[in-house]
């Protein structure tokens, strides 16, 4: 697939809101206490599904680019923000203004991670690693629904993401990755006749789904670990009946291979 390239205020928003959604997983699981902050933090977002996070990126991006030319024409070089509690305040009211919502100030790097400024001007963005030094944010990425807005790729995304929760919470033993490709590319090509290389979107939605840290393991490999969260499952119930007809389906395929005695495993 051909890859987006970003400007920097994009590159700069699509930072700050993948961190925002790290955040949020990383408060979902959190052991122990949290601050008072912490959690209202995470009920700004918790509910959040793909469209309201490409809203904010989106919208962020548009605010950005205002504060970049604001710095810019002021000849104050860089507009940054840091991770660091205390040290984003200009990214908290952004947040406010388009959620709606007070959001309230947290340390925005993950608890086993230094934190990192983020400075932006018209022409690149940098990362300063506070526990190392200066580099280029990347600005070059793999498509997906958050930066293209992809309706079809959402929906494949969420179907197979959907298949996912229920064989993990039904049928566990059932997660094979050769068999859920079969049979998820056939059920699919089944209401979707004219689409093209099923197979190979299978094989970047599931990659993709792993890089999202919602399951353990990729495509090439035999099997995958479920490790998704309750906040990944905002936005599910639609896909919900057409990934249990694929998750019967695989479930009545693998009585047969039984009765043969055979195994997927």
């Amino acid at each position: 697939m051909e890859k987006v390239n970003l400007n920097p205020a994009q590159a700069t928003s699509y930072f700050w809101v993948n961190r925002i959604k790290g955040k949020v997983r990383e408060l979902t699981s959190k052991q122990g206490f949290i601050t008072f902050n912490e959690r209202d933090f995470y009920l700004v977002f918790n509910e959040y599904a793909a469209e309201d996070y490409r809203h904010l990126y989106l919208e962020l991006t548009k605010l950005i680019e205002d504060d970049v030319n604001k710095y810019q024409k002021n000849k104050q070089g860089y507009f940054y923000q840091d991770t660091a509690l205390g040290m984003h305040e200009r990214l908290n009211e952004e947040l406010s203004f388009i959620s709606r919502k007070e959001v309230p100030d947290i340390r925005l790097a993950s608890n086993d991670s230094k934190d990192i400024v983020i400075y932006t001007n018209n022409s690149k963005a940098l990362r300063w690693y506070k526990s190392s030094g200066v580099r280029y944010l990347s600005t070059t990425y793999e498509p997906n629904y958050l930066l293209t807005g992809n309706e079809q790729f959402l929906d494949f995304y969420n179907l197979l993401l959907a298949t996912i929760v229920l064989i993990s919470e039904n049928c566990p033993d059932l997660a094979n990755t050769p068999k859920l490709k079969e049979t998820f590319c056939n059920v699919y090509h089944k209401y979707n006749p004219n689409i093209e290389d099923i197979e190979k979107k299978f094989d970047y939605t599931f990659n993709q789904i792993a890089l999202d840290e919602i399951i353990a393991g990729y495509s090439y490999q035999k099997d995958y670990i479920s490790t998704y969260q309750d906040i990944d499952l905002n936005g599910l119930g639609y896909y919900y009946p057409l990934a249990k007809e694929i998750v019967d389906q695989i479930n009545k395929e693998k009585i047969v291979y039984k009765l043969k005695n055979i195994s997927f495993k």
